[in-house]
Formats: structure tokens, sequence, C-alpha cells
């Protein structure tokens, strides 16, 4: 698509309604791009409008849905761009109302295609619908409360800023010191298309708009799902990708769907992705969400996808907790490896690889888990899979932390390294560090009276405890 200068157009969306003695669950649901325009039209014109309603209502069931909608609702057919204009009939906006959406932002770059009537009569026929696009308004929401800003940020082609990002911070600044209580999600249309990497500066952006007080980013327009990160415990989904589009680039035929459940504060948010093999949104296949979430954690390690509920959540990795009722876990392994963690009936978990969604390789492990790390502990030049576990041994019939390591080859075998319990007290957590361009395993012990702090280094038959010199300590 085409890339306009533009200073970005900034909207508030409140949604708010008196408290209630019992609140109910609400969230609120996020989608990438919808182009409602050339191969999308073709295909409503031969098999209907209600195609469109029948693919999408499935998959929107939050209590408020937002869109971006980069397509102009009009009748009209002289484009006042260059390039590609879009445009669709304007009685899809009853259809976009009875597939649940209710919130159509048509702030970005296709706005303006057919010029200021064609932005008349997108507005006209999303308000007919009972849609509502680029304006302020309210909503009632059972209780809760919540803002959506929206805001298109152009050009975003270099590694150069934003043009916008300091007045919608300040934006943001603004209204999080006139209600600090109430969430803030940013709904944005930024990027580089096609790419599946944000720019340094996005990045910056992204990390400026939290500290000034935004609760999380959602971002759209690069048609491609790109990396999720989280900054100070906030998310950033830099990109949704596609949710409606004649796609047939590489990455823009797959894209996600967010949902943040609101209670007194935004809850985990939940991804679910979508595979657009036929322009419209449908349903992954198993190896399909596992391929998608195998190469989201490839963008960024340091995130884990969590099945719950029957939906796919994500969280920090280091911030995991195990004792979470979870049917599984999604960590990244590097090298394009992921693993699968299950718990069994047992107290165990049940480890499994996979490879560009396929399954690789598995097996059981018994005890109680309480931290998973991914990393070079051995100095080897090869990432470990690295576990505090605890359980008993055949030498030591008491329960307690021990460290287990598995090495997991380019074919994603496991086989085990080190079962190893020989600390100088019981083990609380650790880490791994980088000191002087060697890793150690830092740890924190504990014994009757009192935690410690203490430093090991591999030294091929375990851990032995690590004394730095003044260099090394620098």
């Amino acid at each position: 698509m085409k890339r306009v200068l533009a200073i970005p157009f900034i909207f508030i969306l409140v949604l708010s309604l008196a408290c209630s003695d019992q609140k109910e669950p609400v969230s609120l649901t996020f989608t990438g791009d919808v182009i409602l325009a050339r191969g999308v039209s073709d295909k409503l014109n031969i098999y209907g409008d209600s195609l469109l309603s029948h693919r999408l209502k499935p998959l929107l069931q939050g209590s408020l849905t937002s869109i971006n909608l980069e397509t102009v609702l009009t009748m009209d057919s002289i484009p006042q761009t260059h390039g590609y204009a879009l445009r669709a009939d304007t009685a899809l906006a009853m259809v976009l109302r009875e597939a649940g959406v209710d919130v159509a932002f048509t702030d970005n770059n296709h706005a303006g295609d057919f010029g200021d009537r064609g932005k008349v009569s997108t507005e006209y026929h999303l308000k007919k619908a009972g849609l509502h696009g680029s304006m302020a308004f309210s909503r009632k929401l059972k209780g809760r409360k919540a803002e959506i800003i929206t805001a298109a940020l152009f050009p975003a082609d270099k590694d150069k800023p934003d043009q916008g990002g300091n007045a919608l911070i300040n934006q943001v600044r603004t209204r999080a010191e006139e209600d600090g209580k109430r969430p803030i999600i940013l709904y944005l249309h930024w990027g580089v298309e096609y790419q599946s990497e944000p720019t340094e500066s996005q990045r910056k952006l992204a990390h400026r708009l939290i500290d000034a007080g935004a609760d999380a980013v959602i971002g759209h327009h690069p048609h491609v799902f790109q990396r999720i990160e989280f900054y100070r415990h906030k998310p950033i989904v830099y990109s949704l990708g596609n949710f409606v589009a004649d796609a047939y680039r590489p990455g823009t035929t797959q894209g996600a769907i967010a949902t943040l459940p609101l209670t007194d504060t935004l809850g985990h948010i939940r991804i679910k992705p979508i595979d657009l093999g036929d322009y419209f949104p449908g349903e992954m296949s198993t190896k399909e969400e596992m391929a998608f979430f195998q190469r989201s954690l490839a963008l960024n390690d340091s995130i884990c996808y969590l099945m719950a509920d029957d939906t796919w959540q994500l969280r920090e990795a280091s911030l995991i907790d195990f004792r979470e009722d979870a049917d599984s876990w999604l960590f990244s392994l590097g090298r394009g490896r992921m693993l699968s963690l299950r718990p069994l009936q047992n107290k165990g978990y049940k480890l499994t690889t996979f490879i560009r969604g396929e399954f690789q390789n598995s097996m059981a492990l018994y005890g109680s888990l309480s931290q998973l790390v991914v990393a070079d502990v051995d100095n080897d030049g090869q990432t470990e899979l690295i576990l505090n576990i605890s359980k008993r041994v055949d030498f030591d019939d008491r329960f307690k932390n021990r460290v287990n390591i598995f090495d997991i080859d380019a074919h994603g075998t496991i086989s085990t390294q080190w079962l190893g319990t020989k600390f100088l007290r019981d083990l609380v957590s650790f880490e791994v560090v980088n000191i002087g361009a060697k890793n150690y395993l830092k740890t924190i012990e504990t014994d009757d009276h009192s935690r410690y702090e203490n430093l090991y280094e591999w030294d091929e038959f375990g851990f032995a405890l690590s004394e730095l010199n003044d260099d090394q300590k620098e």
C-alpha cells in the first residue's frame, strides 16, 4: 500500500457505566487490517455479503471489537490519490455490524483515497449502521472503564521518529494524569509494510508511550504479524497483520486477534492466530498454530504462550508461575526450535519439541517446576534448557529444588546433561549471568538462618563455586 505523510488524528473511546453491585466479564478485542476492496469485493459479489458476516462472527466474541477499516465506503468511483485506491459498497457497514464489529476506525493512509466526499460517506454509513469510526464516543460496558486512543503515524519507512509521535505522547500523558485508574490502550496505524520487525524508532516510541501512561500498545498497517514484547510488564503488539484482505505476499495470509480482559485493570492479553487462505479469517489447524507461535517466539524469545480456558494467553517468560492452572506453555529454544510443556496428572510434565510446527521429540519430567531458563550455561556455544524443579532422587529422599540441564540438538532431540543437586545450601532460585564474556549460574540459596547469593561455573562434571578476580568483577 502507498505511504502518505500525515499529521496523526487522535481519537478517544471511553468505555464506562456507573458501577453496579455485580460486574460481569468484559473484554476488548482488536483485529488487524480490514480491506474490503479488490479481490474481497469480487468474492462478495459472487457469494453474497453474508460470507463476510459468517466468517467474522465466530471469531469476534469480545464485549467490544475494534477493527482498522482500510477501505473507503463510497459509491464514488473517482479516486483522489495515485496508486492504490481502496473502496467498497456502503452496504458493507451494516454487514460488519452484524458480524460483531463495534468500532471501525478509519484513521489510516487510505482514509483520503476518495477525498473529503469519501470520508464523509464512510463516516455517515458507519454511524448509520451503529458503528463508530473516527470520533470520540462513550460506550456502556458493564461497569468497566477503559480508554482507546487511535492514531495514524507516518512516515515510518526509515529509522526515523514517526511523525506525530510527540503529540501522541503528550495526549497519553494528559489522559493518564486526568484519570490514572482507567487503563489506556493505544491502537496505532504505523510501521513498515511487509516487515516482520518494527523499526528501532517504533520501539523507542512504544516505550515512551508506556512511560507516558499507556497500558497496552496494539498496532496495524504492516499487513504481517510482527514481534510482541513487554516493556515495564505491559504488552506491545507491533502489528496484528491482516484480518480481511486479498492477501498473497509472504506472511500476509496469517494474522492474529488480540483480546484484553478488562476488570479494574487490564488482564492478560490473549492472542488468537487466524489464517486468510481465501481472503477471510478462519481457524488454524494445530500444526499451523504451532508454526505460527514458533515464528512469534523466534522474533522475541523473552515471551511465552500459555494455553488456559481454551485460549492462548501471552506472558513474560521470566515471570511464568508454573503453579497457575494451564494446559500447556510454549517457549523458544532458539535456532527455530520450540518447547511445549504440558502438566501430567502425576505431578510431572511432558516436554515436547517442535520445528516449524512439526513434532520432533518428547520426554517425561517428574517433579514440581518453578523455573525454566534457556541459556548457554556451560559456555559451549549452544543453548541448554535449565530447570529448577523440586523432586526426590535415589540418594536424597527430600523434596527440594534441584537444577536439571538438558541438551536439545538441531533436530529437537532432548538429552540429559546434568541432574545435579550439589550446592552449598538449599536452592531457592537461579539465573544465568554473563560476566567477562563467560556465563555463570547465579543462585539464591537458604539455610535455617539466612539467604545467600552464590556464583557457580560449569567444570564439565557439574557446577563449581566460583571466586571472581577483581578484573572479572568489573
